[in-house]
């Protein structure tokens, strides 16, 4: 995966770049992900919420992913999904991100952060 990265050069998206020097600086890409249960009622509203920090994470350097979903078989569940390119960047935002006033409504959270050790096309 790098070597074909790497003959491309300057065409890659700024993202890209970004994605690769983190991988060539020896740190791991973080996935962060679960499911989140609110009573069904104030779901809407807690996506609602959830929204600026989506918009702050996707803008954040080193965020690849973020989303905070419904799903579409549970009423009460919310999807999570982050991909950041290093444990560096998902803390810095961490640090500077948004701060949550959406634990009320959390009955249940399952999340973890994920590293990972290689990827490749599925």
């Amino acid at each position: 995966m790098l070597g074909f990265a790497e003959r491309l050069g300057s065409d890659l998206l700024p993202a890209r770049r970004e994605e690769l020097q983190a991988v060539k600086a020896g740190e791991r890409m973080i996935i962060v992900s679960g499911r989140i249960l609110v009573p069904p009622g104030r779901r809407e509203a807690f996506l609602a919420a959830s929204r600026e920090a989506m918009v702050q994470a996707r803008r954040a350097p080193g965020c690849r992913d973020f989303v905070v979903a419904a799903d579409p078989l549970e009423p009460g569940r919310i999807n999570v999904h982050e991909e950041w390119d290093s444990e560096t960047a998902l803390e810095a935002f961490l640090g500077e991100g948004p701060g949550s006033d959406l634990t009320a409504d959390i009955v249940h959270a399952d999340v973890a952060r994920h590293h990972v050790e290689s990827a490749g096309p599925a």
